[in-house]
């Protein structure tokens, strides 16, 4: 039997709900510290009119109709931002896919920028998206079928944020470590840089994360099968996108950073061995020989 379910509605801010800027107001730019563990996220009390409308230009409209105005934090103009960001998160559109681009003979260092600003920020703004509206589906109505969803997804945003902390603060500094002791720049500390063990973990937190976007979407099929909701349509139109670029972004790091990053470590070892054989680090070209 197919239940027609209405999202919520979404209260106009009370002048008791919007907040005046204390004096200690943070700056816009606080809001775009580089990800990391503990890092602020979008689609929080923290975020920006400027932080939203960057990643989501569309919601430029929506800000403006709510009455959310630049300089201050979401949570800072208004004491109970859950109603906006819901609004928001309902609003905005999944974004739209880099452009291809031949990394072939790119260094290592740029093709891992491109991971960051167009890969992982992006996705993490989308876990927080989606999290959002599959949250407040469970939180409405009681149906086993969207506490499926929640609990489906708390598990992939928990997990795929984790694995993204770790290629920042482990994976990636060190093919770039590596790349840089090839050109004859060491640390100093005379240690041995370990990519290997840094890169077998990346491919399993690749195969988890592929594991927990199944069984969301497969809790998303079940649950449109039994329910009609606009929220629902959303959510399954973000998690298509976010699928088809979480696609990309491992073929990149699988098939371009990997191949280049383990070449490098080849010749970082050999070079330890013999002084004499150091040579300045690969480009990307190397992991398609």
């Amino acid at each position: 039997m197919n239940h027609q379910l209405t999202h919520t509605s979404i209260p106009d801010p009370s002048p008791a709900h919007r907040g005046s800027a204390p004096a200690d107001a943070g700056a816009p730019g606080v809001a775009r510290a580089r990800h990391g563990p503990g890092a602020p996220s979008l689609f929080t009390p923290m975020s920006f009119r400027s932080d939203f409308t960057a990643a989501y230009p569309e919601l430029e409209r929506v800000c403006r109709e709510i009455g959310f105005g630049p300089g201050l934090s979401l949570g800072r103009w208004c004491t109970s931002p859950d109603w906006a960001l819901l609004e928001l998160a309902r609003s905005a559109s999944p974004p739209q896919p880099s452009a291809a681009c031949d990394w072939s003979q790119a260094e290592i260092d740029e093709l891992i920028t491109c991971l960051v600003e167009h890969h992982h920020r992006p996705l993490r703004h989308e876990l927080r998206r989606l999290g959002i509206l599959a949250r407040n589906l469970a939180h409405c109505y009681v149906n086993a079928r969207l506490s499926t969803l929640d609990q489906a997804f708390v598990q992939l945003e928990t997990a795929l944020c984790a694995h993204l902390d770790n290629e920042e603060d482990e994976v990636f500094p060190r093919c770039l470590a590596i790349e840089t002791a090839n050109r004859g720049h060491q640390d100093g500390t005379g240690s041995r840089i370990d990519v290997t063990t840094a890169i077998r973990m990346m491919a399993s937190g690749h195969a988890q994360s592929m594991q927990d976007c199944a069984a969301v979407q497969a809790a998303l099929d079940a649950a449109m099968g039994e329910i009609a909701n606009s929220d629902l349509v959303l959510v399954h139109r973000g998690m298509n996108a976010l699928v088809a670029d979480f696609a990309v972004h491992t073929a990149l790091e699988d098939g371009i950073l990997v191949p280049a990053a383990l070449f490098a470590e080849e010749q970082y070892d050999a070079s330890r061995q013999d002084p004499d054989a150091a040579s300045p680090g690969p480009r990307l070209a190397y992991a398609q020989d």
